[in-house]
Formats: structure tokens, C-alpha cells, sequence
């Protein structure tokens, strides 16, 4: 078995993707993507990751995880696992660790991108401050958001944050309504709880509930194919609804951290609605925001395609990290 330099994972709610990296940076034919419910937890996870690489231990190791990180300890927010640096240095071997959350590790993988990895969906196609702060925030399993900011002299920094259960933005009456549904034995509406996978299902619900009919066993995907396709109206107003808080959301960070470099949209649940994002009502939501309706309009938007970004972000961010010790 050989050495690694490198291990990088992205683990989210659903799946987790492993690669390895060395001096030149992600090695392609090493990455791969597990389903998270057929593996007990994280670390058997990488010990058949490591053991199908044919890697024995590594010199270093970054994990991005969908869930806050409180000194060096992960507890996921939509699965019951636990990690932590001594379990992976056990699993791996490292002695250079670094737990950072998902959208920390695609904010350090907004300046390494290249132009077929995005997608312009949105606003001017090109910013007058590329160089300026930039935006990441999509949903997927859950919702997030991240700020990245490059100084004068190069040194990169990512702001981490838990956008997802913040407070969900309403503002008409049809919107209090779906408040309340999404509120229901939980106390309050959090943003996750409409912009997530599950909150595509819970949003078709209350529409059904709307008009006062029986809601079909849909899952997530299929009601945003049947939205897309058209063939089914309630689908229709459960992604036009979706897509609305999405856009209002958006603009809302947009203008507690004024990303003039761009927003970058990121998510399985936010790619999915892509066409919708790139339409008229989304940027007439996204841009409704008064007397800064103009400073809106000045925001490029782009589509996050890469799958393996966070990995990205992850080989970026430990080569700042070394720089800097």
C-alpha cells in the first residue's frame, strides 16, 4: 500500500465525496462519491475509501462537513454522525488536520474555478469588481451560504455561517400561511425548512393542502421534474414558490455582505430549479429590494456546476493553511 499526501472529503446530509490530492493539486481519478446510509459513520466511510485507493496513510487531511464546527468537532445536523481530529488522524494517519463546514471549503473554491465549472444565469454577465467580495449559498439537503474576500495581498479569507436556520423571509398573506405550515410542531419556520430537499415536499404539501386536495407520494425530485414538465399544477406552484424565497433570500445576504464579485448559487435542490433561477421572476424577487433595487441589478449571478468545488476549496484551503503556519 502506498502514502498519500492529501485526503479531502465533502460530507453532506445524503452523500460524501472523497479524493486525494498532491503538489499539483486534486487528482481526478481519485474521487468518489458515497451514499451516506449504506456506512455507520464517517470513519468506516474513509477506511473503505483509503482501502479501495490502496493507501495505507496520509500526510494531511481536510473534511468539509454540512454542519457547524465547534472546536475541531463535527456533530452533522442531518445525520447522527460525529467527527472529530483524533478519529480521523486514527482513520488516516495525518498529522495535519482541518475540519472546516461545507460552504466554508466552496468559498475557497470560487477563485480556482474555471469558466466551463459555472454557469451565468443572472444579472450583468461580467462584474466590475471581479477581484471584490463573493457570495456562495445554494440547497441541497440543507441551505447555507458562505462569504469569500481576497485582501490586497493575496491572503484569501472564507466567513462560515448556519444561513439555513435563520429566520425564513415571508411577506404575503399566502406566505404566513405556508409559515405556519412549515412551523407546525416545530415552534418557528427556518429558511431549511423551505429551501432544502425536504422543503420541496413540505411545500407541495401545503400547496395540496391550499387546494384542498390529496397529495400525492412524490419525492423531491419527481415533483421538480413534474414542474419542469409542466404535467402537474401543484408541482408548478410548489417550485414557483421554492424558487421565490430562494431569490428573496439571495438578495437579502446579498445585502448584508455586497458580494460585488458575484453570487455563486450551489446545491442539488438549487440546480435543479437552474431554469427558473435564470428567469424573470426570480431576478424580479431577487432585485425588489427598494431603493437598493439598483445596487441589486449590479450583482452577476452564476450557477456553482462543479460537484467536486468543496474539494477544490478544500486543496486551496490547506495550502493557505500551510502558508500560514
Amino acid at each position: 500500500m502506498t502514502r498519500a499526501h492529501l485526503l479531502v472529503a465533502d460530507v453532506g446530509g445524503t452523500n460524501t465525496r472523497l479524493g486525494l490530492a498532491g503538489p499539483e493539486g486534486l487528482q481526478l481519478g481519485s474521487l468518489r462519491r458515497y451514499v451516506n446510509d449504506d456506512h455507520g459513520c464517517f470513519h468506516s466511510l474513509t477506511q473503505t475509501y483509503l482501502s479501495q485507493q490502496n493507501i495505507s496513510q496520509c500526510d494531511a487531511a481536510c473534511v468539509a462537513v454540512a454542519a457547524p464546527v465547534e472546536e475541531g468537532v463535527v456533530k452533522l445536523t442531518n445525520r447522527d454522525w460525529r467527527i472529530d481530529k483524533p478519529e480521523i488522524r486514527k482513520t488516516t494517519g495525518a498529522n495535519q488536520i482541518r475540519i472546516m463546514n461545507d460552504f466554508e471549503a466552496l468559498g475557497f473554491s470560487l477563485d480556482q474555478l474555471s469558466d466551463n465549472k459555472i454557469t451565468h444565469v443572472a444579472g450583468p454577465k461580467t462584474s466590475g469588481a471581479q477581484a471584490g467580495v463573493r457570495l456562495v449559498l445554494g440547497a441541497g439537503t440543507g441551505f447555507n451560504a458562505a462569504v469569500f474576500n481576497r485582501s490586497r495581498s493575496g491572503h484569501r479569507t472564507v466567513l462560515a455561517a448556519e444561513c439555513g436556520h435563520m429566520t425564513l423571509p415571508i411577506e404575503t398573506a399566502q406566505e404566513l400561511s405556508l409559515r405556519d405550515h412549515l412551523a407546525q410542531h416545530r415552534g418557528r419556520a427556518s429558511v431549511e425548512r423551505a429551501l432544502s430537499g425536504h422543503g420541496v415536499r413540505e411545500i407541495y404539501e401545503w400547496v395540496c393542502a391550499e387546494a384542498k386536495v390529496r397529495p400525492l407520494s412524490y419525492s423531491a425530485p419527481e415533483i421538480v421534474a413534474l414542474a419542469h414538465s409542466g404535467e402537474d399544477a401543484h408541482c408548478v406552484a410548489t417550485i414557483e414558490m421554492q424558487v421565490r424565497l430562494l431569490a428573496r433570500m439571495a438578495g437579502d445576504l446579498v445585502l448584508a455582505y455586497l458580494p460585488t464579485g458575484g453570487l455563486f448559487l450551489s446545491g442539488g435542490v438549487t440546480r435543479a430549479c437552474a431554469d427558473l433561477i435564470a428567469g424573470d421572476r426570480f431576478w424580479a424577487t431577487f432585485t425588489a429590494k427598494g431603493r437598493q433595487s439598483n445596487l441589486m441589478r449590479s450583482i452577476p449571478i452564476y450557477l456553482l456546476n462543479d460537484d467536486n468545488a468543496a474539494l477544490e476549496g478544500c486543496v486551496s484551503a490547506m495550502a493557505q493553511h500551510v502558508c500560514d503556519a
